[in-house]
């Protein structure tokens, strides 16, 4: 979840006043992996997606322990991807999953509660170290889920794009709720290729979610692009507490 906030400064005005806008996670919703394309490739034969594929053909639904996916009719060449771009069809399936993503560190954070943004916000920041033999971590997309116990991680909450990715690790957001301060909450992961072909589910990691009674928010780096509004905001007088 990135957080950007935007400064308003008056000619004469003795003070800034700040206003906030939210910038929401990548949800994927369509042709799998291509939430952030940008190059020039071609999809795999099989390529699936989360919903069912509208333009020709009739979708064929499939089972996965990520929920049911739908497969791109095989008529449909070249095949239209989130970006709004359309690409060639390959010869090859890809038939092999994943590798199983390794969850590397895990952020929750709440921001809000004064000033111009008087309404909380809640959300997680990801980093997840995942590969696969078809696509690179940019084009897997991010089934996760949080629970309340690391015994079962259910179906997925979310599937994400990553909003950047450094040396095969996906950086993740994920919008949270300002209730989960202070509470155990685990995160669990499974990488999902352009195919639909599903990864075992990561091992469980423990979030720290701070201290609710407090007030303030779990230790942590701040999203990208938060902190140097953060820092303008400190030199005109205003003060943020974190844990």
């Amino acid at each position: 979840m990135r957080i950007l906030f935007a400064s308003l400064l008056g000619l004469t005005a003795p003070a800034a006043v700040f206003a906030c806008s939210y910038a929401g996670q990548n949800d994927v919703m369509g042709v799998f992996g291509y939430g952030n394309f940008g190059g020039d490739e071609r999809v795999p034969a099989n390529v699936a997606s989360r919903q069912p594929y509208f333009r020709g053909g009739t979708a064929e639904a499939f089972t996965t322990p990520a929920g049911e996916f739908f497969r791109v009719p095989t008529d449909v060449d070249p095949v239209q991807v989130a970006s709004g771009a359309y690409l060639p069809r390959g010869e090859a399936p890809d038939l092999t999953p994943p590798a199983r993503p390794v969850v590397e560190g895990a952020t929750f954070t709440v921001s809000g509660g004064s000033g111009s943004c008087a309404e909380k916000v809640a959300f997680y920041d990801l980093q997840v170290r995942a590969s696969d033999d078809f696509a690179p971590p940019e084009r897997l997309t991010y089934a996760v889920s949080i629970t309340e116990t690391p015994t079962d991680s259910g179906l997925p909450d979310d599937f994400v794009a990553p909003d950047g990715v450094d040396a095969d690790v996906a950086d993740l957001f994920l919008w949270g709720a300002v209730a989960e301060e202070g509470q155990d909450r685990w995160v669990w992961v499974r990488t999902i290729d352009q195919a639909g072909n599903v990864s075992e589910v990561s091992e469980p990691y423990f979030v720290d979610t701070g201290d609710a009674a407090s007030g303030c928010s779990a230790s942590g780096r701040l999203p990208r692009g938060l902190a140097l509004p953060l820092a303008a905001m400190a030199l005109l007088g205003f003060t943020r507490r974190r844990r």
